[in-house]
């Protein structure tokens, strides 16, 4: 059976996702680490969905980008980063020792999502639902309702803070060089 250029294309991706993070070489041959991508299928609530694809326009980013940056700083952190060499294995998740049954029943959503979001992103969503003991539709469909955005006032506040630092940084760079 000859399998079809998508086809391949999908089972290598699931094949990748097996794994947290892929060793890669970047364009001059340095060797890198890039997290791969994992597949999330919920369903989600039609408020809940309307306010992702608002907030994905309003932002100028894709769904699973903006999915991806609200599980990462909207849930609790379970990990700890580990004291291995080995760069493909950053991180130690501290996932209950017994995850406790997770309740499926209440409303289904009304629009299912399927994204590829990052390896973390999905880990911190895996633990959190063995932990809380929650489906992990109905922990994204809160997540999403109730997650605060920052202000066009803070974005910028966050970008002035960037600049100084860098400004700070090129100038010990500049002395520890001894210009």
């Amino acid at each position: 059976m000859t399998l079809t250029k998508d086809q391949r294309y999908t089972r290598k991706k699931l094949k990748e996702s097996r794994q947290d993070f892929k060793k890669a070489k970047t364009a001059d041959g340095k060797p890198s680490v890039h997290a791969t991508q994992k597949k999330l299928s919920a369903k989600i609530g039609s408020d809940a969905y309307e306010k992702l694809k608002a907030r994905a326009a309003h932002e100028g980013i894709t769904q699973s980008a903006l999915i991806e940056r609200m599980l990462i700083n909207g849930l609790p952190s379970y990990v700890s980063h580990t004291s291995e060499v080995n760069t493909t294995n950053r991180y130690f998740w501290i996932e209950p020792n017994e995850p406790l049954t997770r309740s499926r029943k209440g409303s289904t959503g009304k629009h299912q999502l399927n994204l590829w979001i990052g390896s973390t992103a999905w880990r911190k969503l895996e633990v959190h639902a063995d932990t809380i003991g929650q489906s992990k539709a109905r922990i994204l469909d809160r997540l999403i309702r109730s997650y605060k955005f920052l202000s066009e006032a803070g974005k910028q506040r966050n970008k002035d803070y960037a600049e100084r630092m860098k400004e700070i940084a090129a100038k010990y760079k500049l002395r520890h060089l001894g210009f």
